[in-house]
Order: C-alpha cells, then sequence, then structure tokens
C-alpha cells in the first residue's frame, strides 16, 4: 500500500529538510522505479527515496513479554506527515480491544499498554496491529506489520486481618494460597512486632515494638510466569487489649449454634455479653477467649468481649459484633400430577412462607431448575423442564440465613398410547367404494378415544370418533365422500386421512403418517330425453 506514495527527494542544507524532486513511480507490486520529474544535471545532490503523505508504521516488531501487574508494554510507531496525529490500533487475542490516541504532537510515538488494558493473561497472547491514521489535514495508510504481546499471569495478593492490635498481642494475617508461589512478608518503614512465618501465605504477628502506626507488606511470586506482585496493609499498635471476635458472618439461623472467639493474650481476662441468644460463658469474667452461642431468638442479635489486663484492671478494650437471625423454614409440602410423555410438570408447595424463597431442583444432584419463587402464603407452583421420563426433584426453601430441603418427589411419566394407521384398500376408488384403513392402538386406560380426521384440500371436512373399552386393532371403512356441488364436478377429489389416539390422561399418540385416497366420480346413466326447441316442436 505505501510503494505508490515513494517520491525521490533530495537534502537542502537551509533549512535542513528533504523536498520532494520527482513522483514518476512505475512497476509492480515486486518491483519497479521512481524517478525525478526533471534530470539531474549536477553531481553534488544527495537523494533518497521517501514516503510522502500520512503513514504509520510500527518500527519494531520484537515481540514483548509482560507481566499482569501494571508492568507496560512500549511500542514504537514511525509517522509522517504533520502534527496532530490521531492514531488507532487493535490488540486481540482472548478479547479483542481497540484504542484511539489524538493530539500526538511528535514522531515516533510510543504505545503503551499494560496486562489490564489488554483483558489481562488469560487472553494471551495478543497481537497488535495499526488500524488508521490521519494528521491535521488528511487521512494516511497504515503497515500491516504485527507485534505479538505476551501477558504473563501474576497473582495479586490481598491481605486479610485486624486493622488494629493491642501491644503485645499476636494477630493472624494472611492471602489466598497459590500453589507453588513463594510469599515474603516484611514491614515498610519501622518495625512493628515479630513476623511469625514470613514466607507462608498466613503468618501471626506479636506486636512487640510499642504503639504506633506500622505497615505490613507482602510481596507474592508467580514460580510459573516470575511475576511479581504486593501488597500493603495499615495497622494501627494500641496500648490497650484491642480484641477482634471471629467468626463475622452477619446472618445466622435460627437454632444455628456458633462459637466465637477472639485472640487469647496471656495475663488478660474476658468478658462475654450476648443478645438475641443463649451464652454458655456469657457476663463473668473469665480467661476464655472464646465462647458458644445458640441462636434461639429471631431478629437483631450481638456479641459483645471487653478484654482487660489482669494486672491493670483498668487497661481495657471492647470489641462487639453485630448479626440478624433469620426464622427457619418450615417443614416443605410438595405435590405434583402426573403428566403426558414430552410435557412440563408443576411442582406445588403446599404451604409457602412470605419471606422465604423456593427453589426447584433435579434430585439428588441438586441442579437449579428455572428460577426461584419468592413465597406467598398459599400455595405456589414451581415448573419443571420438559420430562423424558420419570424424574425426581426437591425444592430448597431458604432466606438469608437459614436453608431447608424438601423430601425429594418423583414427576410421573404416563404410559403414552399408541397407534398405526395404515390404508388396506386401494389408493384409488370410485365414490361408492369405500376407503379401507387398518387401525393398530395401545392404550395404557381403559377408555380412550381414536380421532380420525378427513380433509379436502386442507380443510377438515368430517371428524368421526369412536371408544374403545379395549385395546387392539380393527378394520375400518368410510364410504362417505361427499363429493363437490355444482354442476361441474371435478375429475378428482383426494382426501388426506390422519388418525390420533387419546387416552383416558389427556395424553395422544405421536402422530402418524397422512394417507391420501383419490375419489373418482363413477359415470351415470339415464333415459334418453329431448329439449323442445323455443318453436314447441
Amino acid at each position: 500500500g505505501l510503494r505508490p506514495l515513494l517520491r525521490v527527494v533530495e537534502y537542502e542544507i537551509a533549512p535542513a529538510e528533504w523536498t520532494q524532486r520527482g513522483n514518476v513511480v512505475s512497476g509492480t507490486a515486486e518491483s519497479g522505479t521512481v524517478s525525478t520529474t526533471t534530470p539531474v544535471t549536477q553531481p553534488d545532490y544527495i537523494f533518497t527515496l521517501g514516503v510522502i503523505g500520512v503513514t504509520a508504521a510500527i518500527s519494531d516488531l520484537t515481540p514483548v513479554s509482560i507481566c499482569d501487574n501494571e508492568e507496560i508494554a512500549t511500542i514504537p510507531v514511525d509517522l509522517t506527515g504533520s502534527p496532530p496525529w490521531e492514531l488507532t490500533y487493535r490488540t486481540t487475542g482472548g478479547t479483542t480491544s481497540e484504542f484511539t490516541e489524538t493530539d500526538i504532537m511528535t514522531a515516533p510515538f510510543n504505545i503503551q499498554l499494560r496486562g489490564s488494558d489488554l483483558g489481562g493473561s488469560a487472553g494471551s497472547p495478543y497481537t497488535l496491529s495499526l488500524v488508521s491514521v490521519e494528521d491535521a489535514a488528511n487521512e494516511g495508510v497504515v503497515n500491516e506489520a504485527t507485534v505479538e504481546i505476551e501477558v504473563r499471569l501474576t497473582n495479586q495478593p490481598s491481605i486479610t486481618g485486624p486493622a488494629s492490635a493491642g501491644v503485645n498481642e499476636t494477630r493472624t494475617y494472611s492471602t489466598t494460597e497459590n500453589a507453588g508461589n513463594s510469599y515474603a512478608w516484611s514491614w515498610v518503614g519501622d518495625n512493628g512486632g515479630a513476623i511469625d512465618d514470613p514466607t507462608g501465605h498466613q503468618t501471626g504477628i506479636t506486636f512487640n515494638q510499642g504503639t504506633g502506626t506500622f505497615t505490613l507488606s507482602l510481596v507474592e511470586t508467580t514460580m510459573a510466569t516470575g511475576c511479581v506482585a504486593s501488597d500493603d496493609f495499615t495497622i494501627e499498635v494500641l496500648d490497650v487489649p484491642v480484641p477482634d471476635i471471629t467468626p463475622k458472618d452477619a446472618n445466622l439461623c435460627e437454632g444455628t449454634i456458633e462459637t466465637y472467639s477472639t485472640t487469647y493474650n496471656e495475663g488478660n481476662q474476658y468478658w462475654w455479653t450476648v443478645t438475641g441468644g443463649d451464652c454458655t460463658g456469657c457476663d463473668a469474667w473469665s480467661t476464655s477467649a472464646s465462647i458458644e452461642v445458640e441462636w434461639s431468638g429471631v431478629g437483631g442479635g450481638s456479641v459483645t468481649v471487653e478484654e482487660r489486663v489482669i494486672a491493670s484492671p483498668e487497661i481495657s478494650g471492647t470489641a462487639s459484633q453485630g448479626y440478624f437471625i433469620y426464622a427457619q423454614p418450615l417443614p416443605v409440602t410438595l405435590s405434583v400430577d402426573p403428566v403426558c410423555p414430552g410435557s412440563t410438570a408443576t411442582i406445588v408447595v403446599e404451604n409457602s412462607q412470605t419471606d422465604i424463597t423456593y427453589q426447584l431442583r433435579l434430585h439428588p444432584d441438586n441442579t437449579p431448575v428455572g428460577l426461584p419463587v419468592p413465597g406467598t402464603g398459599g400455595a405456589i407452583n414451581l415448573p419443571t423442564d420438559e420430562l423424558p421420563a420419570n424424574t425426581m426433584f426437591n425444592v430448597l426453601a431458604y432466606n438469608l440465613g437459614c436453608e431447608l430441603e424438601s423430601d425429594p418427589i418423583t414427576a410421573v411419566i404416563h404410559t403414552a398410547p399408541t397407534l398405526s394407521f395404515t390404508l388396506t384398500g386401494d389408493a384409488t376408488i370410485c365414490d361408492d367404494e369405500p376407503a379401507e384403513f387398518d387401525i393398530d392402538y395401545t392404550s395404557a386406560t381403559a377408555n380412550f378415544t381414536i380421532t380420525i380426521t378427513r380433509l379436502r384440500d386442507g380443510d377438515p371436512n368430517h371428524i368421526y370418533d369412536f371408544d374403545q373399552d379395549d385395546a387392539g386393532a380393527s378394520i375400518w371403512s368410510w364410504t362417505d365422500f361427499p363429493l363437490w356441488d355444482g354442476v361441474t364436478v371435478p375429475p378428482n377429489n383426494i382426501y388426506t386421512y390422519s388418525a390420533v389416539i387419546t387416552d383416558a390422561n389427556g395424553c395422544e399418540s405421536l402422530p402418524v403418517l397422512p394417507v391420501e385416497v383419490s375419489v373418482w366420480k363413477r359415470p351415470t346413466t339415464g333415459p334418453q330425453y329431448h329439449i323442445p326447441n323455443t318453436h314447441g316442436q
């Protein structure tokens, strides 16, 4: 695409620039000639080939590899024309992204991309290509060469743990463990305390360096890719005990028994208080850093602990954690009516509760079926998917704190009736001859109906029903062939017959292939007759 833009250019000393001296271009895409417009007559000119107009080309096609940790990939692009330029480029990999840079004032220009800009390491490698370029006055052309960018996986640590602690207390800090990775814990600036395990994904820290605000750092190296990332965590160390209650899950179920604890510090005592539940070990000073609570109420609840130094009881600290206790769902009563093959069933929750949600699931793997349905205080319907056979279901009743699984229930599929319908007589008959068919059928119910439909030109003109008390086979014939009215009788009437059996459960047999019978009008004869003329002769 750039070959037609080649020109012979001459170097001018004042001002120092290259100037076009020829625009005669000939040849093919593989080879050709670029000439000056007029002959060169002196030997001291400096000439070369240049490209005129607006162009963009990646100047370094070396593959680039970066970590997915905000490391930047830099790709240089040569530009021709006059600033400001606008450049659009695209990256293609697991995801495709397009970027546009405007008001570019200097050339060459560096494209700079992070792994997060491209779509992360999961979509690596990516291919960078130029899409378009234009300068202040003209649109240009871009070179089609591309650069491959590899984004290497980087596991980013995230420190979790209490943001405050008391002097000489021990607290636990951790990040998600990634198998094979290495970890390095340290302090940024002042030392806040002894790190028990500097190379594990989790460590205890004893804050034995006095009070103050300290910054804990964790560096994680993704060993498979060599990429490194870090996280910092600020901790305030106080000169009073700083208890920290765990677990912190706020939503609880009525009747749940849970153990709550804080870090035990030798030489300290603890006073536990609970609202909304029954506590073992509460309302008295003890050296126990844990209690057991049975959440017997419904509504708000709380756990509070005060920690004091035995030698100096006036030095103490308090922590409190709020919870909400949800009512246990009542046992679920289910019902379902049998259905015909290929149909959907409806599981009925007979006694739904408001504030409870119900999810239909396959039993026993508990795969959800359809969307959850809120209770209304009465019966609610949970539709199934199309059932190929007898299928077991259960229903999960839940709120934000509790869940209760129902006993399983089976959606029963009726045995479908069967029917075959074949022509036993001739396919072409006269209008006073019978059309004869053989009907073979089975039914799981004592009462059923076989419906035979006759159509002519797509419109039904007769439906014949007959009931059978038992299954079997019969020869059936039809002789009532109403021909079209009018003086002119069509030379041929094609009748199409189809049949279906419907049992007492409302289940129908599968459709049968229709049968066609051609019915011809039989010629008629009679006594000769005479038509008088207008003169009465």
